[in-house]
């Protein structure tokens, strides 16, 4: 039995070995796969346009024979406890139907292999790791106008952190809209300056002292 299979999106894809002899030649173009299962392909390549593997399995090889009596074996689809749409129905004459014994094989121990399709580290991803940081992020900000004050002797009013506090939350929303349409990392650099840059001007506006919001610059671009 010989299965070929082109994919585009998919989750996983898992193989059920029935056949004397199951080949699956496997393409997609999907740049991240996982292989696993009872079975571990021959060949495969990997590469930034996709993948592609090979498997053959004999039938000595599972863990259920090639034939049986009645419903002795019966494939279960585990996702749904339902009956697989390749259930099969096989006689062994050499044992007796009256001593058979009904045995069910789960999709987990069936002997199964495919390959799981990986999401990589999408814009979404990356996002919530940065907005893990977001607390700290906030608090590096206050402290630098903190240590801004010090260094400068100008006094910032609690509301203006506050709104300050706000500016910094509108970065992470900035990165994620700019990260549906750009790079990552560009959009990183671009949500962090125009961060810095509104904060600055936003502390030029309030304090009017040049040395004051330079000094607070440098910590933000730090930062």
């Amino acid at each position: 039995m010989t299965i070929i299979c082109f994919f585009l999106l998919v989750l996983f894809y898992n193989f059920t070995p029935i056949g004397k002899k199951t080949d699956v030649n496997l393409h997609s173009k999907y740049s991240t796969p996982s292989f696993d299962g009872s079975f571990l392909p021959t060949s495969r390549e990997i590469n930034e346009n996709g993948f592609s593997a090979k498997w053959s399995v004999l039938h000595l090889n599972r863990n259920y024979p090639q034939i049986w009596v009645g419903n002795n074996y019966s494939l279960v689809n585990n996702l749904n406890a339902e009956p697989a749409i390749y259930e099969v129905t096989a006689v062994d004459a050499s044992m007796p139907v009256d001593t058979a014994t009904a045995t069910t094989v789960n999709q987990n121990d069936a002997s199964t292999f495919g390959v799981k399709l990986l999401i990589a580290n999408d814009i979404y991803q990356k996002s919530t790791r940065v907005v893990k940081y977001g607390l700290m992020f906030v608090l590096f900000t206050f402290f630098a106008f903190f240590f801004s004050e010090i260094i400068t002797k100008n006094r910032f009013h609690p509301i203006q952190y506050l709104f300050v506090g706000f500016a910094t939350i509108i970065f992470y929303l900035l990165l994620l809209a700019l990260g549906e349409h750009l790079n990552f990392n560009l959009s990183y650099i671009i949500s962090a300056f125009a961060i810095t840059i509104l904060v600055t001007l936003y502390t030029q506006a309030v304090i009017k002292n040049r040395y004051f919001t330079i000094t607070l610059f440098g910590m933000l671009l730090i930062l």
